[in-house]
């Protein structure tokens, strides 16, 4: 298949927490019967319908995230990793009262 086209997050995006990844089959090459969802530069999912979105929570910090398309022939290149951030909780301090 054709390696899949990145839509959601963009590249760069501020998120919060849970992250929707979307993404889209390629228009060239054989039809996609699956996908594999990278992050942070690991495969974490394995989709076995062609499905093109799935939702994380994901830890505070910058990270990067990728699509490969898969079906009888094969797997594709993964798709140029974007990345983007969550943000860290921010607490205040509670001041008591006397």
């Amino acid at each position: 298949p054709g390696t899949p086209l990145l839509v959601s997050p963009m590249d760069g995006a501020s998120v919060d927490n849970p992250v929707i990844f979307q993404w889209q089959a390629s228009a060239t090459g054989g039809a996609p019967s699956g996908y594999v969802f990278i992050l942070d530069s690991t495969p974490v999912l394995t989709i076995t319908t062609t499905v093109t979105a799935t939702t994380m929570t994901l830890s505070p910090g910058e990270h990067t995230w990728s699509v490969q398309a898969t079906n009888k022939g094969g797997t594709s290149s993964p798709a140029e990793a974007w990345t983007i951030s969550t943000p860290y909780a921010v607490y205040m301090p509670m001041l008591g009262r006397e």
